[in-house]
């Protein structure tokens, strides 16, 4: 990206890159310079997040939000909310939650013998 560019990319809101990037009609999402600005201002807790989104999944349509607090940082807490929700193994420090193979609501494991769909008696 030449200078002109990037000094242009860096005044632009942080809406305008997300319409750039999310309206492109070339598929090849990882080549705009509105991406590459989005990542330079990108704090490190959501790097991982967005490459999921942006190189594995191929749907920068995620980015897409109405923050209330249009600047960077209301862009930046509604994709940590999210990240959180939909893809909390990309939060930094994740951890699985444990194997519950161990606790089962039935003593035996078997489960319920009832039939869910059968009418209630």
């Amino acid at each position: 990206m030449d200078e002109t560019t990037a000094e242009r990319m860096r005044k632009m809101p942080m809406k305008a890159l997300v319409k750039k990037v999310t309206g492109a009609r070339d598929r090849d999402y990882l080549k705009l310079p509105e991406t590459e600005e989005i990542w330079n201002r990108l704090p490190s807790d959501l790097e991982l997040w967005f490459g999921l989104i942006m190189k594995d999944l191929e749907d920068p349509l995620a980015l897409r939000c109405g923050p209330i607090d249009k600047s960077d940082d209301g862009y930046f807490e509604i994709w940590r909310a999210k990240r959180d929700r939909y893809f909390p193994e990309t939060r930094p420090g994740y951890q699985p939650p444990r194997d519950s193979d161990e606790t089962s609501d039935d003593e035996d494991g078997g489960g319920s013998d009832e039939d869910p769909f059968s009418p209630k008696r």
